[in-house]
């Protein structure tokens, strides 16, 4: 099963220094989520897991600085 099976709009996105980047804005096939209020797309391959939120392998800053 896909990660991005789990995954749905408005699921707080939580980053490995348990900062909350957002939420899921929208999910872009195959590999990416979308970010609400965000331009970056998070590739499914910064997720560690996902339940009830979507928890990130990355920091915040991290993030930020693709």
């Amino acid at each position: 099963m896909s990660l991005l099976s789990n995954i749905r709009e408005q699921m707080e996105i939580i980053t490995i220094d348990r900062d909350c980047l957002g939420r899921v804005a929208f999910l872009s096939e195959p590999d990416q989520i979308g970010v609400s209020g965000h331009r970056e797309l998070v590739p499914v391959k910064w997720i560690a897991w996902v339940d009830g939120s979507v928890y990130l392998t990355k920091t915040h800053h991290q993030v930020m600085a693709i």
